[in-house]
């Protein structure tokens, strides 16, 4: 489910992580991974598919490019930078 079709109290006691509890500091692998595949472009949907990555790669440390292309493309990336996301998932997972 999405972050923005979920209210506060759905999550009341669970342990939730944000982009930025990924990494203060920018070092998580994802962030590093999509910096060096040049994804950035406008950020509508950074934070999304950042989360939506570390999601994947937490429950499939070495997905294939096919299940990278089904997760990953059920969030609107505005800029059209789908294979550059979908190669920056491709690292972070071969770094992990």
């Amino acid at each position: 489910m999405f972050s923005c079709q979920m209210s506060v109290g759905d999550v009341d006691g669970a342990d939730v992580t944000t982009i930025e509890g990924l990494s203060p500091d920018g070092t998580h692998p994802l962030q590093k991974a999509r910096v060096a595949e040049q994804v950035p472009q406008c950020g509508y949907c950074q934070s999304g598919h950042i989360m939506r990555a570390a999601a994947l790669l937490s429950d499939n440390p070495n997905p294939t490019r096919d299940e990278i292309k089904e997760e990953m493309s059920q969030n609107l990336c505005r800029c059209g930078t789908y294979n550059r996301i979908f190669k920056a998932v491709e690292r972070a997972a071969s770094q992990a």
